[in-house]
């Protein structure tokens, strides 16, 4: 389960080697995925090489990673696998709107003869993480470079490119508000769910750690600039949404799902309040959001 989003994983034909990985494990339901219903988003993954990428034309080129073919009825990736050992080469189909996913590991892990191949788990960073991208890029959902936690039940987003300053702030609210319930240092899910803006921690940590199944109705979201001192200064929904663009996984290069992506950016800093945070790394700043944002701007 991811941003409010299940995304059930069956072997077909193979056994799947799933690492103990801190940041995955709050995430992964093992009972679930044998009582519970289909997923929102349904994964089945084969050791073998039944997709083929010859003559689909090409999408995107990440360049070391991975690539994006379109196919009917909806898309293929093909992962080289470059810095991402020991998971050397798999392709991906998907449909459409990213519900029906299948997953061929064209390497698999020694065993016994006699057992069915054992594939490394392969629906990790950043499979699952295009995954999940693509299948909100219609649904209201985005995937935003931040930190997030949840302060006195007010779900607090802080945005920014690396450097800015993200696993920083998440250590210092976890220093001096531990009554505070992090979410993710690195990464957030934001969705409108029944109504209201939620804020869903990731399996997807910074240099912090955090990755936190929870979720917290979303209250603030801040873009962060280091500096001297604590600054706290409102941004119109023109100015924020300026801000959100360069720190949104997004698809630019797909343009099936690119005007979700940018309707539900314009949404969103049109029913959020928007701040740039200027900060020095020091606990006052916990002080400046208990003061400034819960009690005057969104209590």
């Amino acid at each position: 389960m991811i941003g409010g989003l299940e995304v059930r994983v069956t072997a077909v034909g193979c056994r799947i080697a799933i690492p103990d990985d801190p940041a995955y494990r709050p995430f992964i339901d093992f009972e679930g995925l044998r009582t519970g219903p289909r997923g929102d988003i349904s994964i089945h993954v084969f050791a073998d090489s039944t997709p083929s990428v010859e003559g689909l034309p090409e999408v995107f080129d990440n360049d070391e990673t991975w690539k994006m073919y379109r196919a009917d009825g909806g898309y293929v990736l093909s992962f080289s696998g470059n810095g991402l050992p020991p998971r050397e080469h798999i392709l991906v189909r998907a449909d459409s709107g990213t519900r029906t996913v299948s997953v061929h590991c064209l390497d698999v892990m020694p065993g016994a003869p006699e057992e069915p191949p054992l594939v490394f788990d392969p629906v990790r960073y950043p499979l699952d993480q295009i995954l999940l991208m693509n299948h909100m890029a219609c649904r209201g959902g985005i995937i935003v470079h931040s930190a997030g936690f949840s302060l006195d039940s007010a779900g607090l987003v802080f945005a920014g490119m690396s450097g800015a300053g993200k696993s920083t702030m998440a250590r210092i609210i976890a220093a001096n508000a531990p009554e505070a319930k992090p979410l993710s240092d690195d990464r957030i899910v934001l969705r409108m769910m029944e109504g209201r803006w939620r804020a869903y921690g990731t399996p997807w940590p910074g240099e912090a750690g955090a990755a936190a199944r929870g979720w917290a109705e979303l209250r603030a979201l801040f873009f962060l600039a280091r500096d001297s001192a604590h600054r706290v200064e409102p941004l119109s929904p023109a100015q924020a949404l300026k801000r959100l663009f360069p720190v949104v996984s997004c698809p630019w290069y797909d343009r099936d799902r690119l005007p979700g992506v940018l309707d539900t950016c314009e949404r969103l800093v049109a029913q959020i309040p928007c701040f740039e945070l200027r900060f020095a790394p020091t606990p006052g700043v916990v002080t400046l959001l208990r003061d400034f944002v819960l009690l005057r701007q969104v209590g």
